[in-house]
């Protein structure tokens, strides 16, 4: 019997009874995994998934038969996290050697950009990644690289922490520039949930792998569906609906790599389900910078979790990294939301679990804020705004990096704020109230675009008006905005006044 059948059977037994033992029980489970590293890795083969952001490119080789019906095996809808997190065999070894290839495309760019720091926080000490890059590269494309020998691709490398890049390099150049542990493969995004696209074309990239390193550990990556709002020209192929597209990635990595493949491969990094978990948190279906290349911060963050947990079944309760050495922070809030996305997507790959972490509403003060102000409390919810400590944002600047502590930033005012993370349009309405505790006060930054500074005379000002109302006005043309919050005059403050600044400003949304 196929080794990853018997796995998911067994899976599926255990499951049954977990769940038998919930019912008894009044306990929730946890949402954090305290699973250690399997030292075995090769004790069979392994079902959990993970994704990366796929390229801004669409490809113009020829086109598979396309599809916009899901797949017709089964998944379902968002769970709640009442489920036990159920852990499985490392696909790597404990040990010192974490080396890494993807025959992948600007989706593996994404998922592994993290990746190196979060390998070594693990206790690697013999890191080497590699990324065979084409942009919007198929399965169909590989395949034929494979046989025509073509130089095609970036190499992406990064040995000490930093990505270089060599041009012109073959799929072979690829496989013999290391001894791999652990070989990736995937499909382009847009094709990523048509099974009849995946073949023979895999087949082929296979035996290519097969015959050129042998002892290396096999594993499919799971890409993600894209952003609701995306205008991706292969999102019609799913009726531009998220859940159609997450559904057919799904079946079509069910049937592919579980069912005729399954003795080839070793394991799935299940980061599409990552992702979607990830999407029912504060953080909503706000993870890709472009309708579906991940986030800078967040959505990259996730992904390189799910390979970090996906092939080395660490206790992601002991991972520490955050890339702050790429400027973008995020605080406890998001770190927690993803890691629980990230355990409960390995645990179980084909489904959604919603997200626990959605920000403390205290209900009580929200009452007293919004009565007091004449508004009905039961119309509005607060938001997460994640604070992050000794940090401020510079609308002046290019991008949305956070000017934080954690970056080295040691700037003479870097003692003075807190910076929230940046909120779209959509996730700041207008309607919604801007509550600030006296004696506090904030800057509400703000972004025409997300690469593109905003001039002196457009920076809004610091406030400690107590109550904003946002309307459009209040918008104005800006797309993106961001809170440094600090005390009226700009004090330095000690890390217990900083800690404080939490709980001074509060924004209540219209409920939908």
């Amino acid at each position: 019997m196929k080794k990853i059948l018997s796995f998911v059977l067994i899976v599926a037994v255990i499951c049954s009874v977990a769940a038998l033992i919930s019912c008894g029980s009044s306990d929730k489970e946890t949402t954090t995994t305290s699973g250690n590293k399997s030292t075995s890795g090769t004790s069979g083969k392994v079902s959990a998934t993970s994704s990366t952001a796929e390229e801004a490119q669409t490809t113009t080789q020829t086109t598979p038969a396309q599809t916009t019906q899901p797949s017709t095996t089964q998944t379902t809808a968002a769970q709640t996290t009442e489920k036990p997190i159920i852990e499985k065999p490392a696909i790597l070894p404990e040990g010192k050697s974490f080396k890494v290839l993807a025959i992948g495309n600007s989706f593996s760019v994404d998922a592994m950009q993290y990746l190196y720091g979060l390998a070594k926080d693990a206790g690697y000490t013999e890191i080497i990644l590699g990324n065979l890059y084409i942009g919007g590269c198929s399965l169909e494309r590989h395949a034929g690289n494979v046989g025509t020998g073509q130089a095609a691709y970036e190499f992406y490398i990064n040995r000490d922490g930093k990505w270089t890049t060599r041009k012109g390099a073959t799929i072979a150049d690829g496989l013999k520039y290391a001894d791999w542990d652990c070989i990736t493969i995937q499909q382009a995004s847009g094709y990523s949930g048509i099974e009849n696209s995946y073949e023979p074309y895999l087949s082929t990239i296979i035996a290519a792998v097969r015959k050129a390193r042998p002892n290396a550990k096999l594993v499919w990556h799971m890409t993600w569906a894209y952003q609701g709002n995306s205008t991706h020209a292969d999102f019609a192929r799913y009726g531009n609906d998220q859940q159609t597209m997450y559904k057919s990635i799904c079946g079509a990595v069910q049937s592919t790599v579980l069912n005729k493949h399954a003795d080839d491969f070793d394991g799935i990094i299940p980061s599409g389900t990552a992702i979607q978990n990830l999407r029912t948190s504060f953080i909503g279906d706000n993870l890709t910078r472009d309708g579906y290349h991940l986030s800078y911060d967040a959505g990259r963050y996730t992904a390189a979790l799910t390979w970090l947990k996906a092939l080395t079944g660490a206790d992601l309760s002991e991972i520490s990294y955050i890339p702050a050495d790429y400027g973008y922070v995020f605080g406890n809030a998001t770190v927690k939301a993803a890691k629980e996305a990230v355990n409960y997507a390995c645990a179980y790959p084909f489904e959604v679990t919603r997200s626990t972490v959605n920000g403390d509403v205290d209900e009580a003060q929200k009452k007293a804020d919004l009565e007091k102000l004449g508004l009905d409390p039961e119309k509005f919810t607060a938001i997460e705004l994640d604070l992050v400590p000794y940090a401020y944002h510079f609308s002046r600047l290019a991008g949305m990096k956070v000017r934080s502590k954690l970056t080295g930033v040691n700037d003479a005012n870097i003692k003075k704020f807190a910076a929230s993370r940046v909120l779209a349009k959509k996730e700041l309405p207008v309607g919604s109230v801007i509550i600030v505790d006296e004696g506090y006060q904030y800057r509400p930054e703000g972004w025409v675009n997300s690469f593109v500074g905003t001039a002196a005379s457009k920076r809004p000002a610091e406030t400690s008006e107590n109550v904003v109302l946002v309307t459009e006005g209040w918008w104005d043309d800006f797309r993106f905005r961001a809170f440094n919050v600090s005390k009226v005059g700009s004090p330095d403050l000690s890390e217990d006044e900083m800690n404080s600044l939490s709980g001074v400003l509060t924004i209540y949304i219209p409920k939908s």
